[in-house]
């Protein structure tokens, strides 16, 4: 279970990135409203950013904190709960400019398959949108094999 944890993890972080056209902070941009069908008046903020998860050791930034009924622990994982709290950089590198952070709630919410209920919230800690938080909420399922 584990192991469709971390991966199910990587595959979230990698479908939870916003891409952007930098500005001064590195991680907000402005986007084109002709090309998006937006009027000009619109008010559009794109930004890109990464999260960097730990899943053993001390320092650990992902974990179960409930472990899934005893009767799908092999099949489903459902009722699982895991949290993180993870520091959102500019770049993908784990030594890049500091954002912000991510805190989430992950719960295996099928009994038939591994799926999850994620709730993300991005936390801005950097330039014009310093305190602002983007909340994300979806399901996750993994058995899929293209998904978006």
């Amino acid at each position: 279970m584990t192991t469709q944890f971390v991966i199910l993890s990587l595959l979230v972080s990698c479908n939870t990135l916003i891409y952007a056209n930098a500005e001064d902070t590195g991680f907000v941009g402005s986007l084109d409203h002709k090309a998006l069908g937006l009027k000009k008046k619109d008010k559009v903020s794109h930004f890109r950013f990464y999260f960097h998860e730990t899943f053993t050791g001390s320092n650990a930034t992902t974990v179960f904190v409930v472990p899934p009924l005893p009767q799908y622990s092999s099949t489903s994982s459902f009722g699982a709960i895991g949290v993180m709290d993870n520091v959102l950089t500019a770049g993908p590198e784990r030594t890049s400019k500091v954002v912000g952070r991510v805190e989430a709630l992950a719960a295996a919410t099928s009994q038939t398959e591994f799926n999850l209920l994620i709730f993300f919230n991005f936390i801005l800690t950097q330039g014009k949108y310093n305190g602002s938080t983007i909340t994300v909420l979806g399901r996750n399922r993994t058995s899929l094999k293209v998904y978006h």
